[in-house]
């Protein structure tokens, strides 16, 4: 079982690529408040999405995915499409809650999805 403690990469199961959201995932993304249910994420990244719901109640693995999600440490990554990556960090607000340093960059980006 994982303590919190170790990289994300770890926790890290392999298998086949999820084309669709599972049930666990399907149930908790219908109890988010429509604003907040991640269209963009569930449709282009469903295996993200899957992930998310299965590691929510780590909180401390929770957060390593999500940073796992927002910065290549690997390189060479191609990013998310800009509305993919506000549905992100909405739910790693959500979820877990910015660090207060973030915080100005996600009111930015909710702006921004607004208009």
């Amino acid at each position: 079982m994982a303590d919190g403690n170790e990289p994300f990469s770890s926790l890290r199961r392999s298998g086949p690529t999820a084309t669709t959201l599972n049930p666990e995932a399907e149930a908790f993304f219908k109890m988010l408040p429509p604003a907040d249910y991640p269209t963009r994420l569930i449709e282009t990244f469903p295996r993200i999405a899957n992930q998310i719901v299965a590691v929510r109640g780590n909180k401390a693995a929770l957060c390593r995915y999500f940073e796992s999600l927002l910065v290549d440490e690997r390189g060479g990554r191609h990013g998310f499409e800009f509305s993919v990556l506000v549905e992100i960090q909405n739910l790693f607000e959500t979820l877990v809650g910015i660090p207060s340093g973030l915080s100005n960059t996600n009111s930015l980006l909710q702006n921004i999805r607004k208009k």
